[in-house]
């Protein structure tokens, strides 16, 4: 099982609904943010910063000019990543004091993965069905 966390906003290409981390540094920039808010948000950032590896890449292909491209792949955590599932719902209850909507999204099959270590798996979506 694979646990993702989203926002109601779509990713920059549109296909899938943007993550929680994403809702997070953008909150931490924001102007009308209170203070005490970007401190919270910021310490949960660096948690995940810190116990998180970024993976070498969020694109399956492998061809001249991949790193160009701009990764549509998306992060789940395993679901025996139990603190970092806590410090994500601690971050989205942060967000939900901000009015972001999030959703917990829970899968058996993320799609092609990329890459993956014992918290989460970086997993290009399967085709829809048209």
């Amino acid at each position: 099982m694979y646990i993702r966390f989203v926002t109601e906003r779509r990713t920059a290409h549109g296909a899938r609904r943007e993550g929680f981390l994403q809702a997070c540094y953008e909150a931490v920039e924001a102007e009308d943010t209170p203070e005490n808010i970007v401190s919270e948000l910021q310490t949960l950032i660096k948690w995940f910063e810190t116990n998180l590896v970024t993976p070498p890449r969020f694109n399956r292909t492998n061809s001249k000019g991949a790193y160009r491209r701009k990764g549509t792949a998306l992060s789940w955590f395993t679901a025996t990543a139990e603190d970092h599932i806590d410090q994500a719902f601690a971050a989205t209850a942060i967000l939900g004091e901000l009015g972001h909507s999030i959703t917990v999204l829970k899968t058996d099959r993320p799609g092609y993965v990329l890459y993956e270590d014992d918290f989460q798996v970086i997993a290009q979506p399967l085709p829809t069905p048209t």
